[in-house]
């Protein structure tokens, strides 16, 4: 479900000037563009509990991002910690949110805020409060920041029993209903985590009951695949567009038809087709493994490819037969001229790009878990002065030696990022289409 028109007409008519007892802005949301959301120099942080704390979601956003719009240069932050509620999240602000001054704030909150029981109206308005004193104080010390509230991710009981009489998700899905003047009264955008994730379960569930199961192992924690889902529905939110690139050839009138987002060179019909690609934006990569049987479920069920990664060729006019099909000199299978006639799409195969792009993957991954770890385990601890550091940060001297160690660390994460974009630069790629006699 895309929220960034028609949730955002539905918020902008809300006529709530306070949340929580405090004031916010009454400025309507603004309507969504046909743009891609981001900007090139924009700082991204996102924030939230242990689901966010497992760099999945987080991960996805920024590989496509990057994948994507390889010339653009973004800076992104995983600010999730296990177990936190808005109340915590609140007070980590100053430390983990508005040091990195984000243009792009991202919020998930609500799974232990409710408390894992019935609706309680006592935890429900600390939830709601509590939202609107955050995006206050984000909004005070970053005042150009852009707000993107996510639904809380589904408990998931379809494929495992419910927590609570009436169902847990129940609950989640009235906290996230708050969300609403929240981002009318903020202009925001609101991206629904857990609609679109829980009726991928259901539909894997009835796919496949046993493997469904291993989506959301804990019913609350989803596994890598599951992140998937909710990646899709932020970059919805954000006008992410689905074309990698889109290639159509007429073997018959021997020419280029197509090639958009691509530059197709030295294309020549003989007794084979060749031609040399270089295309503006990599696939999005899903697993590492060919074998992932969750991942493959998942993405069975549910729209991911047909929304976010459409790297099409389509070869018209050709004579009756099949066709072998190669990529720099590797086979990427046998297709009959009826299948090519209707197109293939390459995003969805092993091909040098998706190859290329997995390895993208690999680089942010290894720079999230990274960040989160050296945050987590060393930047957190100095900041916050624990005792066991007391000695190391006492005076003039410790403070200038915490100011030190978080600067190297963030200069680290720069070159980091700039590796992903190198590595997400597109290459050219020789292609061929040879008949099967």
């Amino acid at each position: 479900m895309h929220h960034s028109s028609g949730i955002m007409s539905m918020v902008a008519t809300v006529a709530a000037t306070t949340v929580g007892g405090l004031a916010l802005s009454t400025e309507p949301a603004p309507a969504a563009s046909a743009g891609f959301y981001l900007h090139d120099g924009d700082s991204v942080v996102m924030l939230g509990d242990s689901i966010t704390d497992q760099c999945f979601y987080t991960m996805y956003v920024e590989t496509y991002v990057t994948t994507r719009f390889p010339q653009l240069k973004i800076t992104w932050t995983p600010a999730g910690w296990s177990g936190d509620s808005v109340r915590v999240a609140t007070n980590r602000l100053d430390r983990d949110v508005i040091p990195y001054q984000p243009t792009v704030l991202t919020v998930m909150l609500g799974m232990n805020d409710a408390g894992y029981k019935e609706f309680d109206q006592k935890l429900f308005d600390t939830y709601t409060s509590g939202y609107a004193t955050m995006l206050k104080t984000v909004r005070a010390a970053c005042p150009s920041v852009r707000y993107t509230l996510l639904v809380p991710s589904p408990f998931d009981e379809i494929n495992g029993g419910q927590k609570c009489p009436g169902g847990y998700n129940a609950v989640l899905l009235r906290y996230g209903q708050s969300l609403l003047p929240l981002v009318a009264s903020t202009g925001g955008l609101l991206a629904d985590f857990n609609a679109p994730m829980t009726a991928m379960l259901q539909k894997a569930h009835d796919k496949d009951a046993k493997i469904a199961k291993q989506i959301i192992p804990d019913q609350v924690h989803p596994s890598a695949a599951g992140h998937l889902v909710m990646a899709e529905s932020l970059l919805k939110a954000w006008n992410a567009p689905a074309l990698v690139s889109a290639v159509v050839l007429d073997a018959a009138a021997k020419t280029q038809v197509k090639a958009d987002n691509t530059q197709i060179s030295r294309l020549t019909f003989h007794d084979r087709i060749e031609w040399n690609q270089m295309d503006k934006a990599l696939p999005m990569p899903y697993s590492q493994d060919k074998n992932d049987a969750v991942t493959a479920l998942v993405i069975a069920s549910c729209d991911f490819v047909q929304s976010l990664d459409q790297e099409t060729l389509q070869v018209t006019g050709l004579a009756a037969g099949n066709y072998e099909f190669f990529i720099d000199a590797q086979p990427e299978g046998h297709f009959s001229s009826e299948q090519l006639t209707e197109g293939l799409n390459l995003a969805t195969m092993f091909t040098p790009m998706s190859w290329q792009a997995r390895q993208v993957q690999t680089l942010v991954r290894s720079r999230q878990a990274w960040h989160a770890a050296s945050y987590q385990g060393i930047i957190s601890p100095l900041l916050q002065d624990y005792d066991a550091f007391s000695s190391w940060n006492a005076g003039e001297e410790g403070r200038a030696r915490r100011k030190a160690f978080y600067q190297t660390m963030l200069a680290t994460d720069q070159v980091m990022l700039e590796m992903e974009r190198t590595a997400a630069v597109p290459v050219l790629h020789h292609y061929s289409l040879i008949p099967v006699k």
